[in-house]
């Protein structure tokens, strides 16, 4: 890469730093860039370093959009087709040669080229780009990277890029690092509220919103609005067709499970002011022309590990003030912009600074399996627990996953990766040993969909009509991809990347594929989702969420419309956010979440699998056990003993046995702790008991004996007495209490008892009367 090139193209703020920037490089120091949105550091820098320092130079993107448009830019900046010296390598999609010189990759793919080249030779420098998001393969390429430049290459030089930086950590971690700051004299964004109907629904709030814009005749640029989630953009959109003039209008989407194809409409001509619904995808890195108008929900998608289901789940949440800066930032790249956000002065002053690093509150299993395979691969010394990370886990986070691929027999007791195609597949561990599991089996081809779809199908709707029958949602996903296979080319894009790893040869179509009711998951399943066995629980109210107990004790919900809805027994294979009453995200103005219902996330099933329990019994899984208890069974009144088969904390099957000579002593140890618990009972009414101590009281008193027993000790050894002699309740009431006692005290003492204090004494023409004893005063009778 010969010459700066820049002459000839627009002048950026970031062009009079480029000098000193790649300075600092050269001369050894790593650089932390903290630039504003506009200022050109994602094109400009890179292609100065590559221009200036030997060997390659790598750029790491949060994501593949980014990480395409950016290197195509510089492409055409450049007068090159990509793949020249300029190229990108990412999952499905790759443009690069022998003479690629700056090489784009998303995040993801860097660990993928570390374990073919530990040392990273050839490369003289890597950047990575929009740091501030923090997602986990950023800190995991951050934390290698380090460990590299600490071990065997202490030439490799970092550049750390964002225009919203916490520089002041980043120094700690990157001590030889320069700091530069640069601020770029963008155009000024006028920033509005919300100041509508705070209870408004999120898509009715967007869609007001944007049309506020539209309707705005001070406004002339295109409008790009930020919504959470797929479903969210896909309701705006349709809305907005029908209430915009779409000839002068054009309403595109833009979201990371588009093809590349459909995400560039957002980046064309398209000889209409625009009107774009996205996703966080558009808030960094990639500039739309343009856009001078933004409505902002402050929301976004976020994987969140759920400490609470020990799952993981996408959950809406609020963006941190650096996102919404962002986000603002669009509208004011090349004219003066307004930014329109859906929430309240207040909120926006409540929110953190920065997002929460990805790697803290999202599931280590396959951070740790990638970890642990590269570890061997590179043949390397260290821990993951003791890499030089920016942000760890934790100790316990990481136990957990070794617990998991563990308990998946992905790695032994040694932490050797067991199966090492597993972390070579683009698949979370769960799905990546249910693949293994049906590859083994006779179906390889519906596997790999299975395993993509699984993976990657969360928006893929199960076929219309009553899918009870299929007993598996992941079946009823897989067959609406059966019947129209090109509206999913992601998921077809996965599974011919699984099949190559994989080794199969020629993926068959899936419309070659056995249908679904012709598939029995439920095994392959088990053996992925071990730990995610549900019971059903009473259902209260019909047509609503319906609650389930997870074989390790939290409660869950699961879709009504689940296809095992009606099964007592289910595998949960995916969850969502759910909210129940009584949290503190409110919808007023200061609220975090403004239209959102006051309540709280909790773990919410919406892809599950009917099992049997049969299945769980043939499981051989570590959670299936048997246990054997003495109990007391309060409807007979005596104990029994049984054995239970559980699957977790779950009972599968329970059976009652006859009692062994053993077992009659704990039977009576457990009788004896029982009516001690539970005295009076099964009596009634305990005042013979207290009448006879004060009676012994008396008879001591009157020295007819020598011995008088307290309440606790007569307690103690009758008690025991009646244990000996009785078996249950039934046998223990059938005899009068002043009988068992007569008994226990023996003949003697009873009858001297009787005589100094009778128990009754006859009156008149010889009635029998009962003798009252309180504890404090002179007996009487009523007579």
């Amino acid at each position: 890469m010969t010459g700066s090139g820049f002459s000839n193209l627009l002048q950026l703020p970031i062009d009079p730093l480029l000098p000193s920037i790649v300075r600092a490089v050269q001369d050894g120091r790593d650089v932390i860039l903290k630039a504003s949105p506009g200022t050109g550091k994602t094109t400009r820098v890179p292609r100065q370093i590559a221009r200036d320092m030997p060997g390659q130079v790598w750029v790491l993107e949060p994501r593949r959009l980014a990480a395409r448009l950016s290197a195509q830019r510089i492409a055409d900046e450049m007068g090159e087709a990509p793949g020249a010296s300029v190229g990108w390598q990412m999952r499905f999609d790759t443009r690069k040669g022998k003479e690629t010189r700056l090489l784009f990759l998303t995040e993801g793919m860097f660990t993928v080229l570390l374990a073919s080249n530990p040392t990273l030779e050839g490369v003289s420098c890597v950047v990575l780009d929009e740091f501030h998001e923090r997602h986990e393969q950023t800190d995991i390429a951050f934390t290698l990277l380090r460990q590299l430049q600490k071990t065997c290459r202490p030439d490799l030089r970092l550049v750390v890029m964002s225009a919203t930086l916490d520089t002041g950590s980043l120094a700690n971690a990157m001590p030889n690092a320069s700091v530069i700051d640069v601020e770029a004299p963008v155009f000024p964004v006028e920033v509005r509220h919300w100041t509508k109907d705070w209870q408004m629904p999120l898509v009715d709030k967007a869609t007001d919103g944007t049309l506020t814009l539209v309707e705005d005749k001070g406004h002339k640029g295109h409008i790009l609005v930020f919504l959470p989630g797929t479903s969210d953009i896909v309701r705006v959109a349709a809305v907005l067709r029908q209430k915009v003039d779409q000839n002068r209008w054009s309403i595109l989407e833009l979201r990371g499970s588009l093809d590349s194809k459909t995400q560039d409409l957002a980046f064309s001509d398209t000889g209409k002011r625009k009107i774009i619904v996205a996703t966080n995808i558009a808030e960094s890195s990639i500039t739309i022309p343009g856009v001078t108008g933004v409505v902002d929900s402050g929301l976004a998608k976020i994987p969140v590990y759920n400490l609470f289901s020990g799952m993981q789940s996408l959950e809406t949440k609020s963006v941190s003030k650096a996102s919404i800066i962002q986000r603002q930032g669009r509208a004011g790249r090349t004219a003066p912009g307004i930014c329109l956000r859906l929430f309240s002065p207040s909120d926006f002053a409540a929110r953190p600074d920065i997002d929460t690093p990805e790697i803290t509150r999202s599931e280590t299993t396959p951070t740790l399996l990638s970890l642990l395979a590269l570890k061997h691969k590179l043949k390397a010394q260290w821990d993951v627990e003791s890499l030089p990370w920016l942000s760890s886990p934790g100790a316990g986070r990481w136990e957990d996953a070794r617990k998991l691929l563990r308990l998946l027999n992905l790695i032994d007791s040694a932490d050797t990766v067991t199966r090492p195609e597993a972390s070579l597949l683009p698949l979370h561990p769960r799905h990546t040993k249910f693949l293994l599991e049906m590859t083994a089996s006779s179906m390889p081809h519906e596997a790999v969909y299975l395993a993509a779809v699984l993976s990657n199908g969360r928006d893929i709707p199960p076929p219309g009509g009553d899918i009870s029958h299929l007993g598996c949602d992941l079946a009823a996903r897989y067959e609406t991809l059966r019947r129209v296979p090109a509206r999913y080319p992601e998921i077809l894009r996965s599974a011919t990347q699984i099949a190559r790893i994989l080794g199969i040869g020629t993926l068959r179509g899936i419309d070659q594929c056995a249908p679904a009711h012709d598939l029995e998951l439920a095994p392959f399943l088990l053996k992925a989702f071990p730990d995610r066995v549900c019971q059903r629980r009473a259902v209260d109210r019909p047509g609503k969420s319906i609650p389930v107990l997870l074989c390790q004790g939290q409660d869950i919900l699961l879709s009504s419309d689940s296809a095992c809805a009606h099964s007592e027994w289910s595998l949960a294979l995916d969850a969502s956010e759910s909210r129940v009453a009584g949290g503190a995200l409110g919808g007023a103005p200061g609220g975090g979440m403004a239209g959102h219902d006051a309540k709280v996330a909790k773990a919410f099933v919406t892809m599950a699998s009917a099992v049997t329990k049969s299945d769980l019994l043939k499981s051989g899984s570590p959670l299936l056990s048997e246990e054997s208890n003495l109990e007391w069974d309060a409807k007979s009144g005596k104990s029994r003993q049984v054995t239970r088969v559980k699957y977790g904390i779950l009972t599968l099957e329970s059976r009652v046995a006859e009692q062994s000579g053993d077992d009659h002593l704990a039977a009576q140890s457990l009788l004896l702790t029982k009516l001690r618990k539970e005295w009076p009972k099964p009596f009634g009414d305990d005042q013979a008991f207290h009448d006879y101590v004060r009676r012994m009281e008396l008879a001591r008193d009157h020295q007819l004996t020598t011995h008088a027993w307290t309440h606790d000790e007569l307690k103690e050894h009758l008690t025991a007495f009646i244990c000996d002699e009785a078996k249950t309740f039934a046998e223990i009431s059938a005899r009068p209490l002043l009988e068992w006692i007569r008994h226990c005290v023996g003949e003697d003492e009873y009858l001297a008892v009787e005589r100094a204090a009778p128990s009754a004494i006859k009156v008149g023409a010889g009635h029998k009367v009962d003798v009252q004893y309180p504890p404090d005063s002179t007996p009487w009778i009523g007579a």
